[in-house]
């Protein structure tokens, strides 16, 4: 059986400073690992990188520089689960719509998770302006 609250959503925080878009795994992330893991994605057009700040069991930090030249695409994806048969009576789906940076070695970066559906999709419209790279499943 597949438990999903709804009312609960995983769309990273996001914000704008100084002209670079600064990106925050979700307050209910933190709140269910207890600060465990954590992921800051900094987006600066001006200098033309990407980085990437994650951490982990609060003391394992690695940040990556990503400039904007190594980005062949933008890796917009969706699944999806049924909430199962027990709850056959709800329309309900654990939507999850995940964004990564392929690389021109074809590796990719996982930038962040989300749930909703139009923010996503927003997010990934601007990282595109901002990054200049395609949108790619």
């Amino acid at each position: 059986m597949v438990l999903t609250l709804s009312f609960l959503p995983i769309t990273p925080r996001i914000s704008k400073r100084d002209g670079k878009l600064h990106i925050h795994n979700s307050a209910l992330d933190c709140l269910f690992t207890l600060g465990l893991i954590y992921r800051h994605v900094i987006v600066d057009p001006k200098m033309k990188v990407g980085v990437v700040q994650r951490r982990l069991f609060w003391f394992f930090t690695r940040r990556m520089i990503i400039p904007f030249g190594r980005i062949k695409a933008i890796s917009y994806s969706y699944s999806g689960t049924s909430a199962g048969s027990a709850w056959w009576f709800t329309e309900d789906t654990d939507d999850r719509f995940t964004v990564r940076l392929r690389l021109h070695n074809d590796s990719y970066v996982y930038l962040f998770q989300g749930d909703q559906e139009q923010e996503s999709k927003a997010l990934v419209d601007y990282l595109q302006r901002m990054i200049g790279a395609e949108v790619t499943p």
